[in-house]
């Protein structure tokens, strides 16, 4: 559910990362996989979950603050709508970072 991101902003948050997830994802395994065996390991992996945590932070934080902001203008005088559309808004954007978020990597950190 996308309907506080435009189309365009949904596209670039979501899509041109779902894209490119496949050849990460390859590369995220075999690190997964060699944590076992090497502690450099757990560590390379968790700076790769810091970077992509930074990086969507990055990406996403000015959309996320707008669309909060459109929320509150738009509920201005009915603060029982707004706490449920502002907390249906932020389980769809959390359940859309949890689903690409998995689509790079099998382990969190």
């Amino acid at each position: 559910n996308h309907t506080l991101l435009s189309d365009d902003a949904y596209t670039l948050f979501y899509g041109r990362f779902r894209i490119n997830a496949p050849k990460v994802k390859v590369l995220a395994e075999e690190l997964e996989q060699r944590c076992t065996r090497n502690p450099e390991y757990e560590k390379t992996l968790s700076d790769c979950h810091e970077c992509y945590a930074n990086q969507r932070r990055t990406l996403l934080t000015s959309s996320v603050q707008s669309a909060i902001q459109d929320l509150a203008t738009k509920n201005d005088r009915d603060m029982c709508t707004l706490v449920r559309s502002g907390c249906a808004f932020l389980l769809h954007l959390c359940q859309d970072e949890y689903q690409l978020f998995y689509q790079f990597f099998s382990k969190h950190s």
